[in-house]
């Protein structure tokens, strides 16, 4: 006991303090999760087991990394510095920012929940990117003024209850090289979690549940944000693939009566029933251009003046679904042909090169 509390005194207590926070909030925020998903989990000691023991590890990962920037910055000052004044108040803000953050984290986390049943993905990184339509969505949504109102007076509560701990009255001083090898064995611990760890250990369930839950929804977030991919099997409707080769199968009959085909790749010879006349073909696209602008489609205001001309000399398409909310999908829908993809649009994955599209047929 004199160790831990002469620990607390140390110039490094406020990265343990910081650590235990998010790791007792993230277990809070996982039993609460757990109760709410009661009726779809697979209630067996060894998952309960997996979902907190797994999950302290994700809790644990996630701590190290988030801690990274308090270790250098009690690193890097002089003891005569950190017993200033203005050094204790940064340090209470930094755990005023800490404790909101981790309790609106938490209350994210089940709103996020409660539409997906799933930990952060990159669904969720999609929401952060595109902030001014989800902030809209979310005030249409929930009480959001209540909502903050509640996390700063509970924040501030916190605080006040570890003001203690958070800066001890006997603090012990720390010489640079004493805290030069702190430092150095805390930043290795997010080094060894980078490298050794892995996202795939919390599925460790048939029960999609309990693999969530052993998750922890800031790690998670982190992983979606830099691998940009969402598990395409998980959330999207897919048939069998003896389903897909007997549709393919079918339509290969009706357009080559190939019968021998191996349905399994849709390259096939496509029969040229008229001459091939070589057009001159112009493709323009226009961000931000919906049908509510076009005359043809209704408006009154006269903006589009060439291309409501062009509608009575050409063909209109009328009959067509968005194929996502950002300029990219329409990007990647006009040049490669392609229904929208899980995560990142193509057009800005990297290894991009040497697809198919439609500049390919024009050329």
């Amino acid at each position: 006991m004199a160790k831990l509390n002469r620990f607390f005194k140390s110039r490094f207590s406020p990265v343990l303090l910081a650590v235990l926070l998010l790791c007792l909030i993230s277990l809070l925020t996982r039993i609460v999760l757990l109760l709410f998903s009661n009726h779809d989990l697979d209630w067996t000691a060894a998952n309960i087991l997996k979902i907190f023991l797994i999950g302290f590890l994700y809790d644990l990962a996630a701590a190290s990394f988030a801690s990274i920037p308090l270790i250098i910055y009690l690193w890097i000052f002089p003891s005569k510095w950190y017993r200033e004044k203005t050094n204790r108040i940064l340090i209470f803000i930094y755990f005023f920012i800490v404790v909101l953050t981790l309790i609106f984290n938490a209350i994210s986390e089940w709103f996020f929940w409660e539409e997906f049943s799933v930990r952060y993905n990159f669904i969720a990184v999609d929401y952060l990117v595109y902030t001014t339509e989800v902030i809209g969505n979310i005030r249409q949504s929930y009480p959001i003024n209540t909502i903050l109102i509640v996390i700063v007076t509970l924040t501030s509560g916190v605080v006040f209850m570890l003001r203690k701990q958070i800066w001890p009255v006997n603090y012990v001083d720390s010489k640079f090289k004493s805290r030069s090898l702190t430092t150095l064995v805390l930043l290795v611990i997010p080094v060894v979690v980078y490298f050794g760890l892995s996202h795939k250990w919390k599925y460790q369930s048939s029960n999609q549940y309990v693999n969530e839950l052993s998750g922890n929804g800031m790690y998670d977030f982190g992983f979606a944000f830099w691998n940009n991919q969402l598990d395409y099997n998980t959330f999207y409707k897919t048939l069998s693939l003896s389903k897909v080769e007997s549709i393919i199968k079918n339509i290969y009959k009706q357009e080559t009566n190939d019968a021998n085909k191996h349905y399994r790749y849709t390259t096939r010879m496509v029969l040229q029933k008229q001459t091939e006349n070589k057009m001159n073909v112009v493709l323009i696209s226009v961000e931000s251009l919906s049908a509510e602008f076009l005359g043809s489609f209704g408006n009154t205001q006269g903006i589009t003046p060439e291309l409501d001309a062009l509608v009575k000399s050409g063909m209109l398409f009328t009959n067509l679904y968005a194929s996502g909310t950002r300029t990219v999908r329409g990007l990647e829908a006009l040049s490669l042909c392609i229904p929208p993809t899980p995560g990142q649009s193509i057009v800005k994955r990297p290894d991009n090169k040497n697809l198919f599209t439609l500049g390919s047929i024009f050329r």
